[in-house]
């Protein structure tokens, strides 16, 4: 029996965002190289080698938890009309453990999802995101918002409230 599809959930603000932009302009073919460029840095590549299939899906920068959620889900959909399978495993990091919580209990993909294991994950918030939050670390997220032009709402998600 083949075994169920393993989708990897990325947290906020990945740093991997640079390459996947240039092997998206390149259009460069996933391999392994590239596999070591991801956010899973070679998590894909070690799982594939033992017969599992592997999914990086790619869901927004930094994006709200709602957002990110509704994008994994539809990752996650299309994962399974891939494969043909009924269910999934999810890895997730960081904010991707609550991207894919939500997703599983609040946009209806509880019986899409075979397990669920997060690294990591903020479940009861972050203080780091408590500062950012406050006057300056707003200020600081509004300008880096505007630098590298992508939305930031996700931030307030991982607040400690």
């Amino acid at each position: 029996m083949p075994s169920l599809p393993i989708v990897l959930a990325d947290g906020i603000a990945r740093f991997d965002i640079f390459t996947k932009a240039l092997e998206k302009k390149l259009n460069l073919p996933e391999n392994k190289l590239t596999d070591q460029l991801e956010y899973f840095k070679g998590v894909k590549g070690h799982l594939e080698s033992h017969g599992f299939t592997v999914f990086h899906p790619d869901v927004l920068f930094a994006g709200s938890v709602d957002k990110r959620a509704e994008q994994l889900r539809d990752r996650v959909n299309k994962v399974l009309t891939t494969s043909g399978s009924e269910k999934v495993h999810i890895i997730a990091h960081s904010m991707g453990g609550l991207d894919a919580r939500h997703m599983i209990v609040d946009k209806g993909m509880a019986d899409r999802v075979a397990t669920l294991t997060t690294i990591g994950a903020p479940h009861h918030g972050s203080p780091v995101a408590d500062h950012l939050e406050k006057p300056g670390g707003s200020l600081l997220l509004e300008v880096l918002s505007n630098v590298i032009q992508v939305d930031l709402e996700g931030v307030a998600d991982l607040t400690t409230d």
